[in-house]
């Protein structure tokens, strides 16, 4: 399965680092936005691209999402 990883960065590094290696050990694939590599398509069309090619799409957050005590 292609696992589609998205969350803001700041924050949440080491999360956001740890996890293509355990959604690897697991058997799937990980996609993340930072692995794409250059490309001519602008970065929002490039992402949704990323999402639409996966089959499975993990949200990650964090407290720097929260306003106010609220997500």
């Amino acid at each position: 399965m292609r696992v589609f990883v998205s969350s803001v960065r700041r924050g949440l590094e080491e999360e956001r680092d740890a996890l293509p290696g355990l959604i690897t050990a697991i058997g799937h694939t990980p996609i993340r936005f930072e692995d794409f590599g250059a490309t001519d398509l602008p970065s929002r069309e490039a992402c949704l691209t990323g999402v639409g090619n996966a089959e499975l799409y993990l949200l990650i957050l964090g407290p720097s999402c929260m306003r106010n005590g609220r997500w």
